[in-house]
């Protein structure tokens, strides 16, 4: 059995999956190679499945990937998850900051 390369690899491919189902099915017909690949690796569940379905979507054209990304039927892991990582923490009142010079053009060197 497979092993996940990082820690939610499984989660992470199934979700993406599941978003890009519908998409594809739509844009492209459920009888398209991609859409019954995804089909089958969400019904198989292993990871070889779901990495297969996924390098099958990467090897789309740019532009199909690009307009099956960008379909509001995609959703965000913030949005299934509920996950929404923490804003950065304000720089306290009093901490150094460190100011980079100004570039000065007259000192730059012109080609040798």
């Amino acid at each position: 059995m497979e092993r996940e390369r990082y820690p939610g690899e499984r989660r992470g491919l199934r979700l993406f999956l599941e978003g890009l189902e519908d998409v594809v099915a739509e844009e492209l017909g459920q009888d398209s190679l991609l859409y019954r690949r995804i089909r089958a690796a969400l019904g198989r569940g292993d990871l070889v499945a779901l990495r297969d379905a996924r390098q099958m979507f990467n090897h789309q054209a740019a532009e199909l990937k690009r307009k099956l990304s960008l379909s509001r039927a995609v959703p965000s892991v913030e949005a299934v998850t509920g996950w929404h990582p923490e804003p950065a923490a304000p720089t306290p009142r009093g901490a150094t900051i460190i100011r980079l010079p100004q570039r000065r053009p007259e000192l730059d060197r012109g080609p040798a």
